[in-house]
């Protein structure tokens, strides 16, 4: 069964991880966690089982998807990292802020294009 990406930007990046020959699982896990008076799910992109880490890719960071990392960090001891498509981006138009900054006041890891090869492998 050929997996179905959400964009061509995690394709690419599992592309990438596939011709490295690194195992990964390409959101396998479920993540509970609860919004405010609502019970939720979050699909994470990749986990990589030797290091424990979970991975999202991201174009694009809405303030729907700070509010669920933020609340996903709150409840629950995962590792959960981001690689963004350009860190550089900003959380808004005509916000000083960029997706980098936004994870460093929030204390996420994250990286810019590519995967860190130690977050796939130990």
């Amino acid at each position: 069964m050929k997996v179905r990406y959400r964009s061509k930007f995690e394709e690419n990046i599992v592309n990438e991880i596939k011709k490295k020959k690194i195992k990964y699982k390409y959101e396998e896990y479920e993540i509970d966690y609860t919004q405010p008076a609502i019970d939720r799910t979050y699909l994470p992109d990749l986990y990589f089982p030797k290091t424990n880490i979970f991975v999202e890719l991201k174009g694009r960071l809405t303030i729907e998807d700070r509010k669920k990392h933020l609340w996903i960090q709150d409840q629950t001891d995962f590792d959960i990292r981001f690689c963004f498509m350009n860190a550089n981006n900003k959380i808004r138009k005509g916000s000083k802020t960029k997706y980098s900054d936004w994870c460093e006041a929030n204390n996420f890891i994250w990286c810019d294009k590519n995967i860190p090869l130690d977050w796939m492998k130990q």
